[in-house]
């Protein structure tokens, strides 16, 4: 499992949760935990690669 947090301060990121998405999503056997925190609406992400998650 890879798990990417920012934190609670510094969230407000989205190329960086589309980043980590594109890097991290589709690897083969692990799984990717994205906390992306309250100011990033998930639609505007893109593609949610089916190895991973994505939480507030």
């Amino acid at each position: 499992m890879i798990l990417v947090s920012l934190g609670s301060a510094f969230t407000n990121q989205p190329a960086f949760c589309r980043a980590c998405l594109k890097a991290f999503g589709d690897l083969p056997g692990r799984h990717l935990v994205l906390q992306i925190g309250a100011h990033v609406e998930p639609s505007t992400l893109g593609h949610l690669p089916a190895g991973a998650e994505i939480h507030h």
